[in-house]
């Protein structure tokens, strides 16, 4: 423990640790203008049986110490509808019954991102008695005080450098995070120490005012709108649904908790979704983006983009315009390039890795890791998996388009257009219902003509009779029964039609099959829907 006259050293529980903490922007750095929700807890939720409502007089001096703090540093307070701990409010208001015997109050330090900062008042005190200048005023002030991150001034916190004010400064003249009172009389407003040490977290109200940020709040839908300006800017949002628009310049954007929608605008930007499904747009230039945690939509824009779903079943926008899609193994994600302005070829690259190009010009992309679904363009494309790929499902779109499977079970959906699907192997797919490779929208033709066709299963690379000199092709059988090695026959099962591929002499065992989910009649395929 080390006595110091810094007010910051002596009050900011945070001060000294390795990175930024309990602070409401710890995710962006001390020193941001931040806007901080607020609620009253109007109905306990579960396990909050010791919570109940404020009266309506102390909620109006809740408000009034709110402001007051507002008026001593960076911080915006905005009123929300409750939601519960962890929900759309961080300071979160109720009587609370389980405040220990020797206190008035209690509350906890900020965790942004994570929980609520739950504020408690004991309810043997009158609090609807609150005004400025009393004592149960100057606790509401000491409260907030805490869940801004200031601690007592002869406190030390694990974690930080371990200050504690010296004794002849530990006065609520001072700071009302004080337990002394050397006058006997009560403060209306944040002391000139408090001042100091939240404007090291939040910066101060004329930085506030001026930094070009300005933001609004949409009662209806619970939303914050966050609008930055043509200069490089951090903007961390809320724990409620937000809305931030970073415009030019390299920015920062932060959702923290909540459903939040980012557009980082022109400049080289840096959005982070962090918790709930967010919606991420980089606009223009080389930006970076993070989906965090929950099912998130990312989308690069124009420039050569960095895209990470990171935790959650997250979907990528892409265009084969030469960015890198990053995928952290933790969810089932989607690489859809639908949005692509041509046919894409995507190539495996060994193990989970792929290049994906838009055939006859503009930009590679480079998928690293494990995305379990991969959606082609609206024209003709060829998807080709490779061994230790991790995709399961391939989605072609529109057009005539070419889907080769991998090494795993893969399901495959050409969509609309004249698709090949394509084995290269037959050991690429199991022998078991339940192993087999999955074509979802196989179509044949309604012609009578022979040879007529619409979608096609190619096995052409496979050697049918692997036992014998040369390359064997495959004899379509329709439904009925091997007679020897080398032919493929189709039977109904209760998900579709199964096709078994049988490669040796033994005519009672099948070595590969694939199943054409919903094909309900398998008289109706014809040796045309085959490359064999």
């Amino acid at each position: 423990m080390t006595e110091t006259t810094d007010p910051v050293k002596g009050l900011v529980a945070g001060y000294g640790a390795a990175s930024p903490a309990w602070s409401w922007n710890a995710t962006v750095g001390y020193g941001r203008p931040s806007v901080v929700t607020f609620a009253f807890v109007a109905a306990p939720g579960p396990g909050e049986w010791q919570l109940s409502p404020l009266g309506a007089p102390a909620r109006a001096a809740v408000r009034l110490a709110l402001d007051a703090w507002a008026a001593a540093c960076g911080v915006s307070f905005q009123e929300v509808t409750d939601t519960g701990n962890g929900g759309a409010a961080m300071l979160r208001f109720a009587l609370d019954s389980s405040v220990p015997a020797g206190f008035a109050a209690w509350a906890n330090l900020p965790t942004a991102g994570t929980d609520s900062s739950e504020l408690g008042f004991k309810p043997d005190f009158d609090w609807n008695a609150a005004a400025a200048g009393n004592w149960l005023f100057e606790v509401m002030l000491h409260e907030i005080g805490h869940a801004l991150g200031l601690k007592h001034p002869f406190d030390t916190v694990w974690g930080g450098s371990g200050y504690t004010l010296v004794p002849w400064l530990d006065d609520n003249q001072n700071t009302v995070m004080s337990y002394s009172n050397a006058t006997g009389t009560y403060r209306a407003t944040p002391g000139a120490f408090d001042t100091a040490a939240a404007g090291y977290l939040y910066g101060t109200d004329l930085a506030e005012q001026t930094d070009g940020i300005t933001w609004s709040f949409d009662a209806a839908t619970q939303t914050l709108r966050f609008t930055g300006s043509a200069a490089r800017e951090t903007i961390a949002g809320t724990h409620a649904r937000d809305v931030i628009v970073g415009g030019g310049g390299d920015d920062l954007l932060d959702g923290l908790l909540g459903d939040d929608r980012l557009y980082g605008g022109a400049g080289r930007d840096t959005l982070r979704g962090a918790k709930g499904s967010d919606l991420l747009n980089g606009g223009g230039g080389n930006d970076s983006l993070l989906g965090g945690e929950g099912r998130d939509t990312l989308e690069g824009g124009a420039g050569h983009d960095t895209l990470s779903g990171q935790w959650g079943d997250d979907l990528v926008l892409a265009r084969a315009d030469g960015d890198l899609l990053l995928a952290d193994w933790n969810g089932s994600d989607t690489a859809d390039y639908r949005r692509a302005p041509g046919p894409i070829h995507a190539v495996a690259m060994g193990g989970p890795d792929f290049l994906v190009l838009v055939t006859g010009g503009g930009g590679t992309d480079t998928i690293q890791g494990g995305y379990e679904t991969l959606v082609g363009s609206g024209f003709g494309d060829l998807i080709e998996l490779g061994a230790g790929s991790a995709v399961q499902v391939v989605r072609g779109g529109g057009g005539d388009d070419t889907v080769a499977g991998g090494p795993w079970r893969d399901v495959l959906v050409g969509g609309a257009g004249r698709d090949v699907f394509r084995c290269g192997a037959w050991w690429e797919t199991g022998n078991t219902l339940a192993t087999a490779d999955v074509i979802r929208d196989f179509s044949v033709s309604t012609s009578t003509l022979p040879g007529a066709f619409v979608d096609r299963l190619d096995l052409s690379a496979i050697d049918a009779i692997p036992a014998t000199p040369g390359d064997d092709a495959f004899v379509f059988r329709g439904t009925a029964g091997f007679t020897g090695a080398g032919q493929i026959r189709a039977q109904a099962v209760a998900a579709g039609t199964l096709l078994r591929l049988n490669l040796d002499a033994d005519t009672t065992t099948t070595e590969a099959m694939i199943l054409l989910k919903g094909f309900a009649d398998p008289a109706l395929l014809q040796a045309a829907d085959f490359l064999l």
